[in-house]
């Protein structure tokens, strides 16, 4: 990996896009802001997603349906929106969504859907894996993206893993956990259904351990991410 970060030539050249780069720093502090600096950010680097994502995605393209939150937090325990809402409030996080009024952002929305569908899954892709928010949970996330080809530029995912890396060497009693999350968050990536496509928001109603069967998830030791059980979520 150090070879790859000190040999620039092994890296692919990306072309920098000025105006979301200007946009992404502009909106970069503005918590009412997040998905918009999420978007502007991975389109700054002029970045699709590989070919054949690309076509995965199309059916995708331009979608973004609103997340009605009393709605799902009225929902019945066990359905997906219930339990996505729960994850969202218990880890004090909101769900993905951008402005409808910057007609720029609306441009990259329909320009450039890997950007936000790749946004939009990742909350999803912890509650539905098991994943917790923290470090460890993080990297496994990053891992199942990237076993899928649905992860961040190349360029860019040497460097995610170089702070992993250190991460490992300042939490050395964590080193192990990381790197079982990494193998776990990987293998999974390899075996589970492609995600990134998946229009959960079509699905608040079904019950969660349907839809994950459905995507090939094993079974999950139940609110395990509220927990911090690690990659041992999987019996």
């Amino acid at each position: 990996m150090l070879s790859i970060l000190e040999n620039r030539s092994l890296l692919p050249r990306r072309t920098i896009r000025p105006k979301s780069l200007l946009l992404a720093l502009q909106t970069s502090n503005d918590p009412s802001r997040f998905g918009d600096f999420q978007i502007y950010k991975l389109d700054a680097m002029d970045y699709i997603g590989p070919p054949e994502i690309q076509k995965r995605l199309e059916a995708v393209r331009g979608y973004l349906p609103k997340v009605d939150r009393g709605a799902l937090r009225q929902m019945p325990d066990g359905t997906l929106g219930r339990e996505y809402m729960r994850f969202l409030d218990d880890n004090k996080l909101n769900p993905f969504e951008i402005s409808d009024d910057d007609h720029y952002l609306q441009e990259v929305f329909k320009r450039n859907t890997f950007a936000v569908r790749f946004t939009a899954m990742h909350d999803m892709y912890h509650l539905l894996l098991g994943f917790e928010t923290t470090m460890p949970g993080e990297y496994s996330v990053t891992a199942f993206a990237e076993a899928q080809n649905c992860s961040l530029p190349p360029e860019i995912v040497p460097l995610f893993k170089a702070g992993f890396h250190v991460y490992k060497l300042l939490k050395p009693d964590r080193a192990k956990e990381l790197q079982a999350g990494w193998d776990l968050g990987f293998k999974l990536g390899k075996t589970v259904r492609f995600m990134c496509d998946l229009k959960f928001e079509d699905m608040w109603e079904r019950p969660i351990d349907d839809v994950r069967r459905e995507l090939g998830i094993p079974d999950i030791k139940p609110q395990f991410w509220r927990h911090g059980t690690g990659p041992s979520i999987y019996a």
